[in-house]
């Protein structure tokens, strides 16, 4: 399975390019993160996470300390 197969047809249309209103934020280095809903089918995507736990969540470490106080109040990282 490709990533592009678990895409929404608006999913597709950005990945593509030819979503006009987000390829300038993709394209922008200053934005390296976009949040975006509906562009990748739900169902395929909980599958996914059901794999991903299954597989991958006992090798990764368990983080026991929370964040430190001077990061609790930034807005920008």
């Amino acid at each position: 399975m490709d990533f592009a197969d678990i895409l929404t047809p608006s999913g597709r249309r950005i990945a593509e390019g030819r979503d006009l209103t987000v390829g300038g934020a993709l394209a922008d280095p200053a934005q390296p993160f976009l949040s975006l809903a509906g562009v990748v089918e739900q169902e395929a995507a909980t599958k996914l996470m059901a794999v991903l736990d299954c597989h991958v969540f006992d090798v990764l470490p368990e983080v026991g300390h929370p964040l430190p106080d001077a990061l609790r109040g930034l807005k920008k990282n």
